[in-house]
Parts: C-alpha cells; structure tokens; sequence
C-alpha cells in the first residue's frame, strides 16, 4: 500500500510541477516589477495572501458549524472543507514573505513612540502572534481532518470541541485583522473588523466549494432532494452575503456618526476616485445582484445560478479585500500596480497547484468504497 501511495506522489508530483514552477516564475515577476518599490509589491501579496487565508479558516469554521447544527448541505461540502483545511500549511508558507517584508509594510514600524502603542505594535510581538496563531490552527485542522460527514449523532464532546473551534476561530481572526489590516493605518481601530473579516472568511469558503461541487456533477438529478440541498446552500449564501453587507453598512454608519479623526482617516481615502467605485461596485454586485437571483426560489434550483453568484461573490470578496488594504497605503494616483497583476497570479496558480495535490492525497487515503 505504501509503495503504491509512493508512485501517486510520485506521478501527482511530476504532474504538478509545471503548476508550481508557473506560480514561482509569476511571483518573482512581481517581486522584480516591485524591487524599486518594495512597499506596495508587499501590500498587493497581502491581499491575495488575506484571500487564500480565507480557505482555510473557513473550512474550518464551516466544519464546526455543521457538526453543531448537521443538515445535508454539510455532508455535500464536507470533502471540500477538508482539501481547504489541507491548504492550510501552503498558506503559512505564503506567509513567509510578508513576515520578512513587515518592516516594509507597516507604517508603524518606523513611527515614533508616542504615535503609535508600542507594548503591541512591536516586530517581534507581531511575529510571535503570528507563529502562534499558525500553530493553534493547524493544531484544530489537524483535530478536525479526522471528523467524519456520515456521522449522523457526533458526539457531545464533539461538539463541545466545535463550539471552542468556533470560539478560537473567531478570536484569532479577530487578532489577525488587527494585525495585517487595522494596523496599516494606527490610528484606526474598529470594534467590527474582526466580525466583518470573520463574515468574508465564512463567504469564501461557502462560495468556493459550492462552486467545485456544481462542477463536479454539473448534471445532478432534479429530484425533491437535491432541490431541497440546493435551496439550502443558495440560503447560506445569501445570508453570508446579507451579513457582510449588514456589518459593512453599520461600520461605515457608526464611524459617519462619530466623525472621529480616528475613523475618518480610514474612510476618506476609499472615498475619494477611482477608490470610490469599489464601495458602490460591491453595493450592487455583491448585495444587489445576489440578492436578486437568490431570493426567488427558482434561482436557488438552478446550479448555473448558483454557480455564477458564488463566481460574483468570489471576485467581490476579493474586491473587498483590496478596499480594506490598499487605499489608505497609496495615492490615488496609483491605485494598481503590475506588480499586484504577477502576484496575485502568482499566488492562485500555486493555491491551484495546492488544491489539486490535497483533493488527490485525501483520495488516495480513503477505502475503495468511499471514493467519489
């Protein structure tokens, strides 16, 4: 058995390795375009590196949720949230340039004293929250990779184990938005950040694997059933989104009212053009449209609509979190570099690469009789 697992790394190995190779040339392309502006070649990979993230940390909180509540619709998405909790050391490993390239990136770095706290806003402390971070979830992911979606009665301390995922989950979030997007610009702070970015991390990793898994039997039976499961994941998704627009809009509101110079710091940038096209693109392409195809029952029976919201939702997510990162970082001037092109190409060929090696690894290590 052990020889024959061999000769499918072996094979996945081979296979892959054009994957990878384009992924590096790609990345080195953009570190190259951005060597005479390291700074903002850095903040355009943390905005793919925050995307990629989102897998992961989903998947995983996705995982919890089911296990709590079940239903037919985690046992359909099941086999995807275990190949993105897989992901989860390739995203760690994303990580690495932007730990090196963090005296670059953060403004605070180099601020004075009295500017900026620095018992927290220091380069060793950040680098600690981060390994620490990295450390309990892939301590969870690992917990969780053994959970089962056949299981039709987990256990009660199985689902006491769900709750405290959950619970991590939303505090570790929570800590990494301080970290890699409210700290971009230190006066702002934002008691909603880390349940918005929590909302957009959820988003992501429902649309994702709902989208693979219309792909895979983009022909599936209408029967009573699968109308019954597609009705289902069309609501997750449309009460992902209503979320996100819910927190988004009462951020925005809470900071209009208090008209602090704090908060005002943040908004007046991604308020001013071409910035400003983002906030109203994602009113009507990511609230708007969603809203208008899910809303009616017959758009949540059909796969194609389902697939081409969770496609819109994808890319307004990722608009999203270049609206979080960017604009506070560079003049208007320049909203978008090449360089922010070649890595954010970069990135999603390696995570393709990735995925793909994880969803034939898990293939390989389940019985004949369970495969897909």
């Amino acid at each position: 058995m052990s020889r024959a697992v061999m000769r499918i790394d072996r094979r996945e190995l081979r296979a892959s390795a054009p994957a990878w190779l384009a992924g590096i040339v790609l990345l080195a392309i953009g570190a190259l375009l951005g060597s005479d502006a390291a700074r903002p070649a850095l903040q355009g990979y943390l905005v793919a590196w925050l995307f990629c993230l989102a897998l992961p940390l989903g998947s995983m909180a996705w995982l919890a949720i089911h296990r709590l509540t079940g239903g037919r619709w985690g046992r359909a998405l099941h086999p995807y949230w275990q190949i993105g909790i897989g992901l989860l050391p390739w995203v760690a490993v994303l990580a690495l340039p932007l730990a090196l390239g963090a005296p670059l990136l953060f403004p605070w770095v180099h601020a004075s004293t009295t500017a900026v706290p620095r018992w927290y806003l220091n380069l060793p402390f950040l680098y600690l929250r981060l390994a620490g971070c990295m450390a309990l979830w892939l301590v969870l992911a690992g917990c969780q990779r053994r959970w089962r979606a056949d299981l039709l009665r987990p256990s009660l301390a199985s689902q006491g184990f769900a709750s405290v995922v959950l619970l991590v989950l939303l505090l570790t979030i929570s800590l990494t938005a301080v970290d890699w997007i409210m700290s971009l610009v230190p006066p702002w702070h934002s008691t909603a950040l880390g349940m918005l970015v929590m909302t957009c991390l959820l988003t992501i990793a429902l649309a994702l694997p709902l989208l693979a898994a219309i792909r895979a039997r983009p022909r599936q039976p209408t029967t009573p059933e699968v109308l019954q499961l597609r009705r289902d994941l069309g609501n997750l998704l449309l009460a992902c989104v209503l979320g996100w627009a819910y927190l988004a809009f009462m951020d925005y509101l809470t900071a209009w009212i208090a008209d602090l110079p704090a908060e005002t710091v943040w908004y007046l940038p991604r308020l001013q053009w071409p910035w400003s096209v983002l906030p109203l693109a994602l009113l009507v392409l990511h609230l708007g449209v969603p809203l208008a195809a899910l809303l009616p029952r017959r758009g949540k029976h059909s796969p194609r609509v389902l697939a081409a919201m969770a496609v819109l939702v994808l890319a307004m997510q990722f608009a999203n979190l270049v609206w979080l990162v960017l604009p506070g970082l560079r003049l208007p001037a320049r909203p978008l570099l090449w360089s922010d092109a070649f890595a954010w190409s970069g990135v999603a060929v390696l995570m393709a690469a990735a995925w793909r090696q994880v969803r034939r690894r898990l293939a390989s290590e389940q019985p004949e009789g369970h495969r897909a």
